[in-house]
């Protein structure tokens, strides 16, 4: 009797574990792709499915009726526009499937899902805005290089780490804001350490040095350059431009070595 009694137990056992693993859980784990939109809100959704002799909706259809939960109080919530991404599914045995002769003829799950909020006109006209800052932003550093005659706008500059032999790279990004192209440009840098003071190359022994962008570069164009192992010390912080020497298609020069015109070249 004893012994009858142990392999009903663990006949009991068995079955619910199964149903835990495959019934209970299988819409667990199920979700979309990071969010990707600037997140407005947050919505959960619950539902109770009783499923007898096994019999209900499928884990696509669950899924389903809880997304569309989720979509309605999302509107609900933050109005007709809002949308929902990030959908993450869970679900649970409910002790109610012991009813169910034990879930060997149907189970109680406790299904939700939670979802990410946004709106995606405001996030458009959010979008456009920044858009349009950026380009205000963009003309004033080209009409401050322009006031100066200069037809080059250094966006940014930087140096790389030292390298295993102190070697260090120069990387500049650039735009030409003139009105015609441009056949070569010549940056002549100086490198400075951590307390401001220019140092030089331990094999040149020079601190400026003249680094030749190759074109034709094009008006209006975002570009940048790298130039490898342009000096070799493990002290350089960072660098200054000097000068920009500009050669046009005509073979024609313009050189921008004043301090005023280099600093309204720079973005700051």
């Amino acid at each position: 009797m004893r012994k009858g009694s142990i392999l009903f137990d663990l006949l009991i056992v068995m079955v619910l574990t199964s149903c835990v693993t495959s019934g209970w859980n299988d819409t667990t784990q199920y979700s979309f792709q990071q969010p990707k939109h600037e997140i407005i809100g947050k919505v959960t959704a619950t539902k109770r499915y009783i499923q007898p002799f096994f019999i209900g909706p499928s884990s696509l259809q669950k899924r389903n009726q809880l997304t569309n939960l989720l979509k309605e109080q999302a509107k609900k919530q933050y109005g007709d526009t809002a949308e929902i991404d990030n959908i993450k599914f869970e679900s649970s045995w409910h002790p109610a499937s012991l009813l169910f002769y034990f879930s060997l003829m149907g189970y109680v799950e406790d299904a939700g899902a939670s979802a990410d909020v946004y709106d995606p006109i405001a996030e458009k006209i959010s979008l456009q805005k920044k858009q349009d800052e950026i380009q205000q932003q963009k003309e004033t550093v080209n009409n401050k290089a322009r006031m100066v005659g200069s037809d080059i706008v250094v966006i940014n500059i930087s140096t790389s780490e030292p390298n295993s032999a102190a070697g260090v790279n120069l990387y500049i990004d650039y735009r030409n804001i003139g009105t015609e192209k441009i056949k070569y440009i010549t940056f002549g840098v100086v490198p400075y350490n951590r307390v401001d003071d220019p140092v030089s190359c331990n094999i040149t022994r020079k601190s400026l040095q003249y680094c030749k962008i190759t074109g034709p570069i094009d008006i209006g164009i975002d570009l940048n350059a790298c130039f490898e192992n342009v000096w070799y010390n493990s002290t350089i912080s960072y660098a200054k431009i000097q000068s920009i020497e500009i050669t046009y298609m005509d073979n024609t020069k313009k050189t921008i070595d004043n301090i005023d015109q280099i600093a309204n070249s720079i973005v700051q």
